[in-house]
């Protein structure tokens, strides 16, 4: 499943529906919000995260107004590329962003160039972010289906910052070396 066209019907409806609420809700602040679902499950996730966030708008008297946005599979089936100029300048205006998983099977046979994944790694270099959250959190009520034993993971809450704009990530390899199991490139800093 792939997220509509920018100019259909459904992002129409979906953009009518974020005014509205942006509108309703404007005794506080508005803060610009493009929501960028992506593909597959993204799709799903965003649609969800939306109707939290709008929750947390009605809560805090915060207005956010979102603009559904294109990355991805469904922006290379609608324009031919993995991210348009629209959603990055989106993006580059807004507060935050929210992005939903890009990729899927359906674009795993095209040119490296024109995968979903290279819109989400040019919207990061565009927008110089710099790190990626991921929050590592077990609940006690699973602690026990761990692959680890319960007294191992039991509490843990950790927050994992993942930086993902320099270095290896953008740099040019300086070199590979391959062997049967595995395939490694290195990538020359010079000064840090």
């Amino acid at each position: 499943m792939t997220f509509p066209a920018e100019n259909s019907p459904q992002i129409q409806d979906l953009n009518r529906k974020n005014k509205f609420y942006a509108q309703k809700n404007s005794k506080g602040t508005n803060c610009p919000i493009p929501a960028i679902a992506g593909d597959g499950i993204g799709v799903e996730v965003t649609e969800v995260s939306l109707s939290l966030l709008k929750a947390v708008g009605e809560k805090s008297g915060v207005a956010f107004t979102v603009q559904n946005a294109l990355l991805g599979g469904g922006c290379i089936d609608a324009h031919r590329v993995p991210v348009t100029e629209e959603t990055i300048e989106k993006a580059r205006k807004s507060d935050a962003v929210l992005l939903g998983a890009a990729g899927g099977p359906k674009w795993e046979n095209i040119n490296h160039h024109l995968k979903p994944e290279r819109g989400l790694l040019e919207l990061r270099k565009r927008l110089d972010a710099f790190a990626n959250l991921r929050p590592a959190v077990v609940y006690s009520a699973l602690a026990n289906v761990s692959a680890l034993k319960r007294e191992v993971v039991q509490g843990v809450n950790i927050m994992v910052v993942r930086e993902l704009t320099g270095r290896i990530y953008f740099g040019h390899p300086r070199g590979t070396e391959q062997t049967d199991e595995e395939e490694m490139g290195s990538l020359i800093l010079g000064e840090l």
